[in-house]
């Protein structure tokens, strides 16, 4: 019975490190996973002639046994690098998109039916070197984005995946008209203090009516209450490369304590209901890619101050 079920296995076992030779993900995946298979068969095997058993565990248990044990990785096969030049031309391989996030901005990416075998590698800008190809990566995404002042701005989005699982690595990149080089994005978070009357000169508040009560707008016949006017609070445009919002105060209570402060791009707070009954919300994106939407009320009698309403994490738009 033993050499019956070892035969099923034989074709597996001789090929336990298989060539690839088709571009198929799911196929190569299949037979890495047929040769593992036949690796633990393998092991199985040895094990019953020592203990002198002649039983075959059924191939279900197996690849069971297989799957719940962290030593099975998957190997997901090296995609072939495209260079890309965000000032040049590109392959046929290389889709140019609008930008969403960013009007007038373009996103590189591959087209569908080639993402399976490529991959972006090394990004240049008339031939100068912004960020190495990386071999570990399973996909790429560059965006490109020229402000008013003719700063070139370029974020490179890259994913990666280990044990099944996906995680991201978004790296920052600008030069100025004057600057001979790109420099790497790094900022320095900056505290707020919602309730103050003097803004830090990084800091912009913009009070917002049209997200105060009964949507008011600039036609209604009477003045808002300005104590009930929404205000949103953000970086300056002029020192978004340089600083982010890091802790959020209100009257000396600290809000957000739950969500990180740290790899954060950009944070912006809003707060609504004035002094009465204030609202706040924190809209945070960091550089594993994701955002983070919290929401606090202040309660009250609370030691702390503010009660969590709702918090919500999504997966940044790969392609901004």
């Amino acid at each position: 019975m033993l050499s019956r079920h070892i035969n099923v296995y034989k074709f597996a076992k001789n090929n336990c490190m298989p060539v690839i030779c088709r571009s198929d993900s799911a196929y190569i995946c299949i037979v890495f996973l047929l040769s593992k298979v036949a690796q633990a068969v393998e092991r199985v095997k040895v094990k019953l002639f020592s203990e002198k058993k002649d039983f075959m565990p059924p191939l279900s248990l197996l690849i069971i046994a297989l799957l719940s044990t962290n030593r099975f990785l998957v190997a997901y096969p090296r995609k072939i690098p495209l260079s890309v030049n965000v000032s040049g031309t590109q392959t046929r391989r290389i889709l140019l998109c609008p930008s969403e996030e960013f009007p007038g901005g373009l996103n590189y990416r591959i087209v569908d039916n080639s993402r399976h075998r490529y991959i972006i590698g090394d990004v240049f800008d008339s031939g100068f070197l912004i960020l190495h190809a990386d071999p570990s990566a399973v996909s790429r995404y560059v965006l490109v984005f020229v402000r008013k002042d003719e700063t070139k701005y370029i974020k490179i989005t890259t994913r990666h995946r280990y044990r099944g699982v996906c995680t991201t690595q978004v790296k920052e990149f600008t030069k100025k008209v004057w600057d001979p080089y790109y420099r790497r994005v790094a900022r320095i978070p900056m505290d707020l203090e919602v309730t103050t009357k003097e803004l830090n000169d990084n800091i912009n508040a913009e009070l917002v009516p049209s997200l105060g009560p009964n949507n008011m707008g600039p036609e209604d016949s009477h003045a808002p209450d300005i104590t009930l006017v929404p205000v949103i609070f953000s970086i300056k445009l002029d020192k978004i490369d340089e600083f982010v919002i890091g802790e959020v105060k209100y009257n000396g209570y600290t809000v957000g304590s739950e969500i990180s402060g740290l790899n954060l791009m950009n944070r912006r707070v809003t707060w609504r209901g004035g002094f009465m009954n204030p609202f706040i919300t924190i809209l945070s994106k960091y550089t594993d890619g994701t955002e983070v939407e919290a929401e606090y009320r202040l309660l009250p009698g609370k030691s702390d101050g503010f009660i969590v309403e709702s918090i919500k994490r999504r997966l940044s738009n790969l392609c901004g």
